[in-house]
This record gives structure tokens, sequence and C-alpha cells, in this order.
């Protein structure tokens, strides 16, 4: 199973790009700044917040530290 580093997961393209990732059975770790903001657009597509695929790096893209750790193995 592949891990797939997702940035801006829980935007309207991000949100979406996730759930075919899911659909290829990759797992995903979502970078995004607002990680209830997530939960709620993954139950508004019928996918379980919960999926132990998902693996939610809260952060933003300008701190350098958050980054590196969102992109570590």
């Amino acid at each position: 199973m592949n891990l797939v580093l997702l940035t801006g997961a829980s935007g309207f393209l991000g949100i979406h790009v996730l759930q075919r990732l899911l659909d290829e059975d990759c797992r995903v770790r979502a970078f995004v700044r607002t990680p209830a903001k997530l939960h709620e657009n993954l139950a508004l597509l019928g996918v379980d917040p919960e999926d132990q695929r998902i693996e939610v790096v809260p952060g933003d893209m300008t701190d350098g530290a958050a980054v590196r750790q969102a992109a570590r193995l």
C-alpha cells in the first residue's frame, strides 16, 4: 500500500483527490491547516473520517518545520 502526502487535503480539489487515493487503496498523509474542516468534508462525501488509511498532519505550507514533519517517512 503506497503512502501519499496530500497538501490542501481539506479543500474542494484536495478532498476529491483524497477520496480517489483511498479508492486506489493508498494510505494518505493529509497536510491541512484545519483538521476539523477535513473531517467535515470527508463526512459530506460519505468517507469515514476515522479511516485508518488517513493520517492527518496539521500545519501551514509557510512553516518549513511543519512541511518537513509532514514529509517524513
